[in-house]
């Protein structure tokens, strides 16, 4: 009975833990890109005015991902669960102009999102992996993501990695009457 009551509580304490260190980083906020601080080539020319928006409830991180490719709006939301569940996503392709699934798994490493996930092209014959991951600066106002990938398709089968960083919004003060 004592080791009953000694593993519910060592359960709940880890539990506790868990939800602690979920919630420990908070990623809220309106972000947009500074192409000068990121990598060369990590956001092509066509893709212009990037611009997410997070919102964080718990172990939920809700991202909608705004920007313009060549001159036409494209947003879409992205769901992430950092508890390591895992999720499932589409967002608009521009360039193949159709809908991708990505199937992904994210969990809170050390102040850090890290998503996991992998996708396929032509047809699934060439496969790409995938890991991102997102961090703020040590003062908050900067949200980074890098990002690495493998691919089996011959002109990207070498490892790539960039950096994309984004700007905090400024907070708009409320207008005057």
């Amino acid at each position: 009975m004592i080791c009953v009551f000694s593993c519910l509580a060592l359960s709940i304490v880890a539990q506790d833990l868990h939800a602690q260190s979920v919630i420990a980083t908070d990623f809220t906020g309106k972000w947009i890109l500074d192409v000068k601080a990121s990598s060369p080539n990590a956001t092509p020319k066509e893709y212009q005015n990037q611009f997410w928006e997070i919102s964080q409830n718990g172990s939920e991180v809700k991202i909608r991902k705004s920007y313009d490719y060549k001159n036409q709006p494209i947003s879409y939301n992205t769901v992430l669960y950092i508890d390591g569940r895992g999720e499932t996503n589409s967002f608009p392709s521009a360039i193949a102009k159709q809908t991708k699934e990505i199937k992904s798994k994210t969990v809170l490493r050390k102040g850090k999102l890290v998503r996991k996930f992998e996708y396929s092209i032509g047809i699934g014959r060439f496969t790409t992996r995938v890991v991102e991951e997102f961090r703020l600066s040590s003062d908050g106002e900067k949200l980074i993501l890098d990002s690495q990938s493998t691919s089996d398709l011959p002109p990207l089968s070498d490892h790539a990695q960039y950096q994309i960083v984004f700007r905090r919004e400024p907070e708009t003060p409320p207008k005057s009457k």
